[in-house]
């Protein structure tokens, strides 16, 4: 009888594996596809600082500092572009009095802008460990050069930038002083609402099964294509929730059409301490755009606040 029940549950296991690859056979192409997503294009700023630093898998990183106008820089600042985007992306996020305070270091990922290409690699707007790695990298550099030493380091990242921002910092061996994730997101949670959206539209019965069970079949595709491409997704929430209280400040646009303001403030909801601020009407990677006033009153309290100096509260309180 026990023989028979452990067959009966061996047979149940196997055909429960048989479901879940069948259906992620079928999600693997979705989650694969690249979302119509376009980086603003910015042109190169003239008369900066270049560098150039190697990853431990041999890629060349190349990059640009823009040096603070004060004569002592309140501290440094790395900044992640986006998927598609390039180093020279932070004009978009960065005001002038960020730029004059703050010496700000900006590169290319790897099969982006000037830095090196990678055959085998085909970049996507999911984060992987290649692009974890890059951000370390110039990260490790940074905190090594001896102007810098002495100063608080804050990375800044947008989209898939943000990702690489926050997990580049969760995993420094030197303290971060802080992270402004601009439209940061968890790959499987983001992943799990676009599967829910298709089912609804194409196959709504399936929403009978548990959620569990769904998710299950998500997270084997997520596999499955890491598996293909040879890359390992790096799970964000585990990296956020690994910082320091008060390192994060989370930024979400009101209308982004790509990642939903609520699934942000969500993964900001994991992370004692964190900051979320939505932008209204701020669409994805254009968050500023919407309000540039707010957006730069509150980043610049933030890195007033981490870099230990005043903040300006009433610019904060007249744009709030």
């Amino acid at each position: 009888m026990a023989l028979l029940v452990l067959k009966i549950a061996g047979a149940l296991v196997l055909l429960d594996f048989l479901v879940h690859a069948t259906f992620a056979r079928i999600v693997l192409p979705h989650f694969e596809r690249k979302p119509k997503l376009r980086a603003r294009s910015y042109p190169p700023v003239s008369g900066l600082e270049s560098f150039e630093v190697t990853t431990p898998d041999g890629h060349t990183l190349r990059g640009s500092i823009l040096r603070a106008r004060a004569p002592r820089p309140a501290g440094v600042i790395v900044f992640c572009h986006e998927f598609g985007g390039s180093r020279w992306s932070f004009q978009g996020h960065c005001d002038d009095r960020v730029i004059s305070e703050y010496d700000l270091v900006t590169f290319d990922f790897r099969n982006h802008g000037e830095s090196d290409h990678d055959p085998r690699y085909v970049p996507c707007h999911w984060l992987t460990s290649f692009e974890h790695e890059d951000a370390a990298t110039v990260l490790k550099w940074v905190q090594s050069q001896p102007d810098w030493k002495q100063r608080p380091i804050a990375m800044m990242g947008v989209s898939r930038g943000a990702n690489a921002a926050i997990s580049a910092a969760a995993t420094a061996t030197s303290k971060v002083a802080g992270v402004i994730a601009v439209g940061a997101f968890s790959t499987h949670r983001l992943a799990m609402h676009y599967l829910l959206i298709g089912i609804r539209r194409c196959a709504a019965p399936i929403l009978a099964v548990p959620r569990w069970h769904i998710q299950a079949t998500m997270n084997l595709a997520i596999a499955w294509s890491a598996f293909r491409q040879r890359v390992r997704f790096v799970h964000i929430d585990h990296a956020a929730r690994s910082l320091d209280r008060g390192r994060l400040l989370f930024i979400a646009g009101g209308d982004d059409s790509h990642i939903p303001a609520s699934f942000q403030q969500s993964l900001a909801a994991q992370v004692s301490g964190s900051q979320f601020w939505t932008v209204p009407a701020g669409r994805h990677n254009l968050e500023r755009n919407a309000a540039p006033a707010e957006f730069d009153a509150r980043v610049a309290e933030y890195l007033d606040r981490i870099a230990s100096r005043p903040a300006i509260s009433a610019v904060v309180s007249k744009a709030a």
